[in-house]
Formats: C-alpha cells, sequence, structure tokens
C-alpha cells in the first residue's frame, strides 16, 4: 500500500500556507511596510538573476575566445600547411575554403528593468493634515462670527490684524458657555481633523504602493524567469564550446602528425606528376589526411548558432568529426 502523500494535496497546502502567510503579512503590518518588503525582494531577485547572468556570459565570453584562438591557429597554420603538401603530391583536395565567419549569437537582449523605491506619503499627508486644521479653524471662527453677529475680517487673514480683530472670547462663549472648554473643543477638533486627513493620505498612499509593489514584484518574476531562460541558452552553448574546443586541439595534433607524414613523403618519393605513382600508404596517408582536414573544416565552418540556440548542423558536424576522430585512433593504435 502506497503511504506516501498525495503530491495534489501537498501542493494544495502549500498554496494554503502561502496564502495564510501573505495574508498574516499584510495585517500584521502597514501596507506600506509591506509594500517596502515587496520592493526589497523585487530587488533582490533582480539583482541575483543579473549577477547570475552576467557571471555566466563572462565565463562563455572566455571559452569563445579560446575557441577563436584554437580556430585561427588550425586554420592558418595546421590546415595551410596540409593544404600546401598536398599540393606538392597533386593529391586533389576540393574543400571550399570560403568559411563563412565566425559567430556565437546568444539570442539574449539585455532587457532594463527598473525598481523604483517608493514614499509613505507621511510629507504631504503632513501638509495637507496643517492645511485641514487651518481651514477647520476658519470654520469655527467663520461659523462663530456668524452666530454672534460679528463681521469676519477675511482681508485682515493675512496680517497679523486678523486675530486682533476677532472677538476670540465671545466666538469660544458660543461654542460653550466656559471659553476655555470652547477653546479646547476647538482645538481639539481641528486636531482631529488634521490627523484624520493624514491617515486618509498614509492609507490611500499605502493602498496604491502595496498595488505597485505587487506589480513590480510580478514584473520582476517575470523578468527572472526570462532570464532564466536566457542563461540556460548560454550554458547550453557554453557546455557545446567546451566540447567542441578540445576536439578542435585534437585535430589540430593528428593534423600536425599527418603533416609530418607528408613531409617524409615529399622528402623521400619527391613531388611526383602523377599522383597514382606513390606508394599504397603514402595514398593512404594522404586520404586520411584529406578526411580529416574534410571534417573539422566543415566542423568549424557551420554557424554555431541560429536563432538563439546551438545549431543543429553544428552539432551534427560535431558529431560526425568525433566518430572520425575516434575511429582514426582506433587504427592507429589497433
Amino acid at each position: 500500500m502506497d503511504n506516501r502523500p498525495d503530491s495534489n494535496n501537498q501542493n494544495h497546502n502549500e498554496n494554503s500556507d502561502d496564502m495564510v502567510i501573505e495574508d498574516i503579512s499584510e495585517k500584521s503590518i502597514s501596507k506600506n511596510a509591506h509594500a517596502k518588503q515587496l520592493i526589497d525582494e523585487s530587488k533582490k531577485i533582480i539583482s541575483n538573476i543579473d549577477k547570475e547572468v552576467y557571471q555566466s556570459k563572462r565565463m562563455i565570453s572566455q571559452h569563445i575566445d579560446k575557441l577563436k584562438e584554437e580556430k585561427v591557429q588550425l586554420t592558418n597554420a595546421t590546415i595551410a600547411h596540409s593544404r600546401a603538401l598536398l599540393e606538392k603530391l597533386n593529391h586533389p583536395y576540393t574543400q571550399d575554403d570560403d568559411f563563412e565567419p565566425f559567430e556565437v549569437q546568444l539570442g539574449t537582449a539585455n532587457e532594463d528593468i527598473s525598481v523604483k523605491d517608493i514614499g509613505s506619503g507621511w510629507f504631504t499627508g503632513l501638509i495637507l493634515a496643517l492645511l485641514g486644521m487651518i481651514a477647520t479653524a476658519l470654520a469655527w471662527l467663520f461659523v462663530s462670527s456668524k452666530m454672534i453677529g460679528e463681521a469676519f475680517p477675511l482681508d485682515k487673514i493675512q496680517t497679523g490684524e486678523f486675530f486682533s480683530k476677532m472677538p476670540t472670547e465671545k466666538l469660544f462663549l458660543w461654542i460653550n458657555e466656559n471659553p476655555q472648554i470652547g477653546m479646547a473643543v476647538m482645538g481639539l477638533s481641528t486636531l482631529l481633523i488634521g490627523y484624520l486627513i493624514y491617515k486618509v493620505r498614509v492609507s490611500m498612499k499605502g493602498n496604491k504602493n502595496l498595488k505597485i509593489a505587487k506589480d513590480t514584484l510580478e514584473n520582476s518574476s517575470n523578468y527572472v524567469n526570462r532570464q532564466q531562460e536566457s542563461k540556460s541558452a548560454i550554458v547550453n552553448l557554453d557546455r557545446y564550446i567546451t566540447e567542441v574546443t578540445p576536439l578542435i586541439v585534437n585535430y589540430r595534433v593528428l593534423l600536425d602528425e599527418q603533416n609530418a607524414k607528408l613531409e617524409r613523403i615529399v622528402h623521400i618519393e619527391g613531388e611526383l606528376e602523377n599522383n597514382a605513382e606513390y606508394q599504397r600508404t603514402s595514398q593512404e596517408i594522404m586520404a586520411d589526411t584529406e578526411k580529416l582536414m574534410e571534417s573539422v573544416e566543415r566542423l568549424i565552418s557551420i554557424p554555431i548558432t541560429k536563432e538563439g540556440s546551438v545549431n543543429e548542423l553544428s552539432q551534427n558536424a560535431l558529431i560526425d568529426a568525433k566518430v572520425l576522430f575516434e575511429s582514426y585512433l582506433s587504427k592507429l593504435y589497433a
């Protein structure tokens, strides 16, 4: 009997736990604090994936440079020497040397993504609260002055004469028979209005910040997924390049040995007008050299990438080159 927990139930439980944690998180801290946590998380995951992609690109760049060096040595020295020797021996070699330029395209466009910091709204809330408190105090004074039949010196509001013209004691008496209590009622209501304005402003800013933060985290997650795909493509290509490079080196060693054999043939048998006049073993050496050249030249002439991924033709050429190399070694050490 299988006692393993059902995977669907397990996933459901995990998702439920995540929802509970998120719900508790939003309730236990302010929305602004939660928004800041999400923004910080967005910055963190973007920074981590950017570092990983950078390291991958840096590594593959070094491997590409190494591959280019080995290709130049192979073509400009070893193969050029092989061609010259086969020409001396009148051995026809028709491999096209008009190679396509060496090129590796990662197919990973650099994306610009920025995560902006968010404000709590306390400063604008404070300004609005002060304005609200002033408006509330003036409203009290205006209504009180109307109720007691006193003129409201609105034209003096920006000067110091405003309060000297206002019969403040009478105004406070209208609010309450005890002017001190009236003043307290006015002051407390003014503070209450300012506090409510501040709280509403901060709350609205918190709601907005939380929405922005959640959208930012979602965009950051999508960005990370795309960068992960880019990193995977780079890793696959790097794996291919690190497999091709030593094989090119091995072919260069084999062809250098073949060149030494061809030089010996030229030295001992001379440059005959008819290739068929050479000894059978010499003709086999020429044929082997030609096969090795054709295989490795095909490998280094086919573009490594196509549409951002490893070219299938290049992969096939690598397989063929490895098979021929192993076959030649087995014959060499038989």
